[in-house]
């Protein structure tokens, strides 16, 4: 509140500008979806597509998570960034490699890879929009709250 004209200070808002702007900004990775990549060979769809990161699904279930997938021969190759066996086994078939990985392409059921969903993106941009001028409303009117 301006102590002169008695009218509410404004300026106090724009200090939670950045940190809006930050989790807008972090949120946008949850809009990504994993998306199968058939019937697009595997070794053609790493090749000229050059993904950084895939998620490979074994034919016992398990699903590991390759960073900078390259494809050699009959193998697709990456460093493992995360490997989840199926639930009725404790260990997957690759999971217990650590670091670097080669799986033979024969043994991969499914390569995934993650994209953005438009409709998630809008929608949720669409949201936070709503959100973010409800609160902003609520804030102004309590500022020329009389009592």
């Amino acid at each position: 509140m301006d102590a002169r004209s008695g009218v509410p200070c404004v300026s106090g808002l724009r200090r939670y500008r950045a940190p809006a702007i930050l989790m807008l900004l972090l949120h946008l990775g949850a809009c990504a979806k994993w998306t199968a990549v058939t019937p697009t060979p595997i070794a053609d769809f790493v090749s000229e597509e050059d993904p950084n990161r895939v998620r490979a699904t074994t034919s016992d279930g398990t699903r590991i998570v390759l960073q900078n997938p390259t494809v050699r021969n009959d193998s697709i190759m990456g460093v493992i960034e995360r490997c989840d066996p199926p639930l009725e086994s404790s260990e997957g078939l690759a999971c217990q490699r650590s670091g670097g990985t080669a799986l033979d392409l024969s043994d991969v059921a499914v390569l995934e890879v993650r994209r953005a969903d438009v409709t998630d993106v809008v929608g949720g941009f669409l949201l936070i929009t709503v959100v973010a001028g409800a609160v902003t409303y609520l804030v102004v009117l309590s500022m020329f709250d009389p009592s």
